[in-house]
């Protein structure tokens, strides 16, 4: 009798430890699923403000060339 309540017992243990395993894995796909999807939206961001300063700094490279070919025979 003893035996088969410390089997019993032991098999209650593992029914909680399997569904405590199943929930933390759940928890940790969430969190994944959390943390891939601030990364999408940082990458989307840098990526966003590179094609704002790519198409900004040329122009500022070409105005200072104009600048600097208008005003070099002041020199």
């Amino acid at each position: 009798m003893k035996d088969f309540m410390q089997c019993s017992i032991l098999g209650l243990n593992q029914t909680y430890l399997e569904q405590n395993s199943v929930e933390m894995e759940s928890k940790m796909d969430n969190l994944t699923l959390i943390i891939w999807s601030h990364l999408t939206t940082l990458y989307n961001i840098i990526k966003k403000c590179t094609a704002i300063y790519s198409t900004i700094c040329p122009m500022r490279k070409t105005e200072f060339y104009t600048y600097e070919q208008n005003t070099s025979h002041l020199s």
